[in-house]
């Protein structure tokens, strides 16, 4: 059923993730976790939590 589970991020934010996880050379869970903790990474993914 479609509605369920999270909502899909926007692409510009999914890739500005992808590109900090290759410089940084991190695991998704690491780089989910460092986006939560790190204000200046957070704000260049341009997530607003």
């Amino acid at each position: 059923m479609a509605g369920r589970g999270r909502r899909p991020y926007p692409l510009e934010a999914m890739l500005r993730v992808h590109l900090m996880q290759s410089w940084f050379a991190l695991t998704d869970p690491a780089m989910e976790e460092t986006v939560y903790e790190i204000t200046s990474l957070r704000a260049f993914a341009g997530q607003g939590m």
